[in-house]
C-alpha cells in the first residue's frame, strides 16, 4: 500500500535540523546508526513524517533522574 504525504505532513531534513538546532550530518549519522527518528526516502530525498517526529520526541522525554515518561 502506497501512502502519499502531503507536505503538511512531512518536514524535510533541512528543516528539521535548523528545528532540533542539529546539523544535517547529525541526522545523517542517526540514521546510518539505526538511532533517531524514522524517515522517508523520496526519490533520493530524506523526509520525516511530523507524526514520527513527535512519536520519537515522546519516546525521548524524561523526568527528573532520568525518569522516562509514559
Amino acid at each position: 500500500m502506497t501512502t502519499i504525504l502531503s507536505k503538511d505532513e512531512y518536514i524535510t531534513e533541512r528543516a528539521l535540523a535548523e528545528l532540533w538546532g542539529v546539523k544535517r550530518n547529525t541526522l545523517q549519522k542517526w540514521r546510518s546508526a539505526g538511532v533517531g527518528p524514522k524517515y522517508v526516502r523520496r526519490v533520493g530525498r530524506i523526509i520525516y513524517r511530523k507524526a514520527d517526529l513527535i512519536e520519537f520526541e515522546r519516546d525521548q522525554t524524561y523526568q527528573g533522574a532520568g525518569k522516562k515518561v509514559k
